[in-house]
């Protein structure tokens, strides 16, 4: 056999698997068939940005099937941030089920400010003394028996 046969068989072997791994066809087909309109160059720029695609696209599923077109830019943009792109769908998704109008943007306002409250949070509780910690959880305690 030709050796430039085998050199060119090698180089479509190691395209495809690029191409497969830039685009993730199953997922493509699955957010076709959903009716969310993903292009190829969509999934290709965020692997290169790289931010999992299934982070971005499987949420515009869920929010595509309950009626709420959200556009992949801006869940891609809030993932960018820092943000959790499931908890902004479902909110918005509860939102939408109690009737109430949610704008992206406000959802992802808030849920980035509460993701910043949470780093907090985890900072102070991992600077904290033992008795610091048991002081706390005995409040929140306390709390919790107030409200019930």
């Amino acid at each position: 056999m030709n050796p430039l046969f085998f050199l060119a068989l090698t180089f479509w072997a190691v395209f495809l698997l690029l191409l497969g791994y830039f685009i993730p066809v199953r997922l493509w087909v699955q957010a076709a068939s959903s009716g969310v309109p993903v292009r190829t160059t969509d999934l290709i720029g965020m692997r290169l940005r790289r931010t999992p695609p299934e982070a971005i696209v499987l949420p515009a599923i869920r929010a595509a099937k309950a009626g709420c077109e959200l556009p992949l830019a801006n869940l891609e943009a809030h993932h960018l941030a820092g943000g959790n792109v499931d908890r902004v769908v479902s909110e918005m998704l509860a939102a939408h089920q109690r009737g109430e109008t949610l704008s992206l943007e406000d959802a992802s306002r808030r849920e980035l400010a509460s993701q910043g409250s949470l780093d907090e949070l985890r900072r102070a509780w991992s600077n904290a003394s033992e008795a610091d910690r048991g002081a706390f959880l005995d409040e929140l305690k306390e709390a919790g028996r107030r409200v019930s």
